[in-house]
This record gives C-alpha cells, sequence and structure tokens, in this order.
C-alpha cells in the first residue's frame, strides 16, 4: 500500500519528478493504483505541500513550513504532535486533529505560535502513516440499528469504528475482547470501518 509518506519520500529530489516517473518509483503498475495516486496527488497540491513546475514535474512546496512529527494523545483528550527536528510539541485542538490517531505520522502547519509557557498550537495537515492497522476494542450493536460498533481498548483514540457483518443473527459477547482489523480510515464526517479478527 502506497503511503503519504512513500510519496513525499520519492518526490525529496532538487529536481522533481514526472507522474509517470513517479509512478514507476512507487511501482505502480495497476490503473486502479495509479487513480488513486493521481487523487493523492491532487490533494497534496490544494494543501501546498506539493507543487507542480515546468508543467510537467512534482516537488515538495518548501514555501510553507510544514514539520513532520507523530501525534501523541492523553487519556484525558489531550493531542500534540510530537516533531520530528526535536523542537518543541505542538498543541493540537481535537478539531485541527483531521482524524489523525495517537502515534500517527503527520504533517502538521503551526496556527499560533508559542506565548510564553504554551506551546505552539497547530492543525494538521495530512496523515503521512498510520501507526494502527489493528487494535483491541469492545464490540456492540446500535440499539437503533443494530449495525456493529467496535470502541477501541486504548482510550488515546475515542473513536467509533463500523463493523462489516457477513451474519445478521451474530450478537457479540460484551464480556469478550476482539481484534479488529482497519480496513478504511475515517474521512470528513464518515467514520473508521473494520472486520473482526478474533475473539
Amino acid at each position: 500500500m502506497t503511503t503519504v509518506s512513500n510519496i513525499l519520500e520519492n518526490l525529496e529530489k532538487e529536481d522533481g519528478l514526472e507522474l509517470t516517473q513517479l509512478q514507476k518509483s512507487l511501482k505502480l503498475t495497476k490503473k486502479q493504483d495509479k487513480e488513486k495516486l493521481g487523487i493523492a496527488i491532487s490533494a497534496l497540491g490544494k494543501l501546498g505541500i506539493i507543487k507542480n513546475i515546468d508543467d510537467d514535474r512534482l516537488i515538495i512546496n518548501n514555501d510553507i513550513n510544514f514539520i513532520k512529527g507523530r501525534v501523541r494523545c492523553s487519556s484525558k483528550g489531550y493531542c500534540f504532535v510530537v516533531r520530528e527536528d526535536q523542537e518543541e510539541d505542538i498543541y493540537i485542538r481535537e478539531s485541527n486533529l483531521n482524524n489523525a490517531w495517537h502515534g500517527d505520522s503527520v504533517i502538521v502547519l503551526i496556527t499560533k505560535q508559542a506565548f510564553r509557557r504554551r506551546a505552539p498550537e497547530g492543525s494538521i495537515q495530512c496523515v503521512l502513516k498510520r501507526y494502527n492497522d489493528k487494535l483491541l476494542a469492545k464490540v456492540d450493536s446500535d440499539k437503533s440499528t443494530g449495525e456493529l460498533r467496535a470502541y477501541p481498548l486504548d482510550d488515546r483514540i475515542p473513536v467509533i469504528i463500523e463493523l462489516e457483518n457477513d451474519n445478521e443473527n451474530w450478537q457479540p459477547n460484551k464480556d469478550f475482547i476482539y481484534e479488529i482489523n482497519i480496513t478504511k480510515y475515517p474521512i470528513a464526517q464518515f467514520n473508521a470501518k473494520g472486520s473482526i479478527i478474533r475473539e
């Protein structure tokens, strides 16, 4: 699976890369994978993270001071980005998490500089690489719809994961813990989706 991190690592060349060169270096041969890369390139361009030069080459945009780091959340809901450059951690309000989870590698933009003893504040622009693709959770069925939902045991990830259920008659055991495979991460207003691996 190609991550934003892979894309940016390949674009860290002074002269940039043409799209076909980028597809080659990421070893993308299927039409569907190339289309997904096109969507990612378009989104990264709109965020200002990459730009076109000479109309055909893609390059990382160094005109904007984006910062790479890892999300660290507490069980009380406070979130920070620990910077790769070892500078002061950046405080992230819940509304600026943009569906990033604890442990994810992200790109952040500082929105408010540090003031007196307060940390700088920032907004997560995009997730470079996800930390969790499997997690432990309690599973319950929604009282109104009957659809299965997973609630991660790690309280630093306060999300709801909608579960695929092939057997409509199956009911989860509230005393059990389930291992969940994440099949789709949350985007915009849509919850994450997953499937149960085992009890």
